[in-house]
This record gives structure tokens, C-alpha cells and sequence, in this order.
């Protein structure tokens, strides 16, 4: 049996919980994981029956935690390729959605709704698969564009400071 990398095991953990988070929310009727190495995680059917591309991400921190920094960092090369699907697919009325696991529930963003990034160069920072810290170009997305959840015992609750 093959052992799962650090990135793998990852990509494992955000798939159970983006189904946790829908099965709770009803989001979406479909979830489709797209193959190893795609641009995005996955591709869904909205509740308006568009075609919806979501890009996963694990964070360490609390909702509060990224609230008082300002920003949810993404790199250059999501920011790149959410701009090929906007693109392609805006005429087909595709939406593509940045969603950020925390400690204490869920942060996303509405790629269509960003009205800027915070540009972060040579950012420092963990990179836990390969057990080192980089340095490299960051975009920060402000929280203020976030659709946040919080989980309590089991269940999501929109945040109330954005609602």
C-alpha cells in the first residue's frame, strides 16, 4: 500500500470537509473532484445550476486570527489560473470560489467579487510539506470580500459580522 505525502493527505482532508461543509449548507447538488494536478480541487453544480470551480485550502488559525490580519493569502500562480476560468467561463455564467478551511469553520471568497489584491513580495512563510520556510510572492485577499462560517458543535452558523 502507498503511503500518501503530506499533499495528498491534505487534499484528502479538504475533500471530507468541503462535503461536510455542503452536506450542512446544501451549497451544492453535485461535487466532482477533479484529477491530481488540476488548476482547481474540484467542479460543482450551484443551487442556480451554474457550474462552479473551488479551489481548497487548510489553514492553521481562527477566523478571528485572520480578521485582525486583514488578508487570506493566495498565490500568484491561483490568482493566474482563476483568471483562465473567469475567461473561459464568465460568458457561461461559471463562478469560481476560493475556499479556506480554519481552525473554527470556513472563509470564502467569490473570486468575481475580488476588487483588488494586496500584493505581499518575498513573503516569509512555512511551507509544511516540504518542512521549510520560503520566501515568495504572495496576493492577499481582503477579509472584508470573505463569506465566512463558523463551525459550533458540528454545524455552520454564517458569521454574524458578515451577514
Amino acid at each position: 500500500m502507498e503511503t500518501l505525502n503530506y499533499f495528498d493527505k491534505q487534499e484528502k482532508k479538504d475533500s471530507i470537509l468541503l462535503e461536510e461543509f455542503n452536506n450542512d449548507q446544501h451549497w451544492f447538488n453535485g461535487l466532482t473532484g477533479n484529477p491530481q494536478y488540476s488548476e482547481v480541487d474540484y467542479k460543482a453544480t450551484d443551487i442556480k445550476n451554474r457550474l462552479v470551480h473551488i479551489e481548497l485550502k487548510q489553514r492553521k488559525g481562527d477566523i478571528n486570527q485572520y480578521l485582525n490580519y486583514g488578508d487570506i493569502l493566495i498565490e500568484p500562480s491561483k490568482v493566474a489560473a482563476f483568471t483562465r476560468i473567469q475567461e473561459s467561463g464568465y460568458t457561461n455564467g461559471e463562478k469560481v470560489l476560493y475556499v479556506n478551511f480554519v481552525d473554527d469553520g470556513i472563509i470564502i471568497f467569490d473570486i468575481d467579487k475580488i476588487p483588488y489584491y494586496k500584493n505581499y513580495p518575498n513573503h516569509k512563510q512555512v511551507n509544511f510539506g516540504k518542512k521549510k520556510i520560503e520566501h515568495e510572492t504572495r496576493f492577499g485577499i481582503p477579509m472584508s470580500c470573505a463569506i465566512i462560517y463558523q463551525k459550533e458543535k458540528g454545524k455552520y452558523k454564517r458569521y454574524k459580522q458578515y451577514e
